[in-house]
C-alpha cells in the first residue's frame, strides 16, 4: 500500500530546507563576507536561529570559520564568519599540452607554494598518478581539511 505523498515528502522537506539554508549562508558569505550571523539573517531573510543552526553544521563540515575580527558596537561584540581559509580545495586543469594544479581555501585565495604545472602525460594512468602525487603532497600533513578535487578537461 502506497503512503500519501505528504507523508513521503514530510521526511524529505527538512533535509532539503536545511541544505537550502546552508547554501544561502555560503552564498551570503561569498557575496559579502565576512559577516555576522545577524548580517546573514538580514541578507537572506532567514531567522537568526535557523542561520545559527546552519552555521554550526557548515563549521563542523569545514566550510565556514570564525574570522579573527569582531564587530564592536552597542551591546555584545558580534563574531564575524567567513568562508573557510583553513579548508582547501584542489583544482586540476588538463590541457592538451600541459596540466596545472592549484590548491586554495574556500575564501578564494590560492595557497602559497601549492601550484604545479607539468606536461600532460600520454596515458590516463600516468595522468592520474601525477595528479595524485601532487595532491597527496598537499594533503598529507595539511593542518586543515581537504574538501575535494575538481577536474576540468578540454572540450
Amino acid at each position: 500500500m502506497a503512503r500519501p505523498a505528504d507523508e513521503v515528502t514530510s521526511h524529505v522537506r527538512p533535509k532539503l530546507l536545511g541544505r537550502m539554508t546552508q547554501r544561502a549562508v555560503v552564498e551570503a558569505l561569498h557575496a559579502g563576507g565576512p559577516l555576522s550571523r545577524m548580517d546573514i539573517a538580514r541578507r537572506t531573510g532567514i531567522s537568526a536561529t535557523t542561520v545559527s543552526s546552519a552555521v554550526a553544521l557548515l563549521a563542523e563540515a569545514g566550510f565556514v570559520e570564525d574570522d579573527e575580527r569582531a564587530v564592536v558596537g552597542p551591546g555584545r561584540p558580534r563574531q564575524l564568519l567567513r568562508l573557510a581559509a583553513t579548508s582547501q580545495l584542489i583544482g586540476v586543469s588538463v590541457e592538451p599540452e600541459w596540466c596545472e594544479l592549484v590548491a586554495g581555501g574556500l575564501d578564494g585565495h590560492p595557497a602559497p607554494g601549492r601550484h604545479a604545472r607539468f606536461p600532460t602525460p600520454n596515458t590516463y594512468a600516468r595522468l592520474l598518478a601525477e595528479v595524485e602525487r601532487h595532491a597527496r603532497g598537499w594533503t598529507d600533513g595539511y593542518p586543515g581539511r581537504t574538501l575535494g578535487l575538481g577536474l576540468t578537461l578540454p572540450g
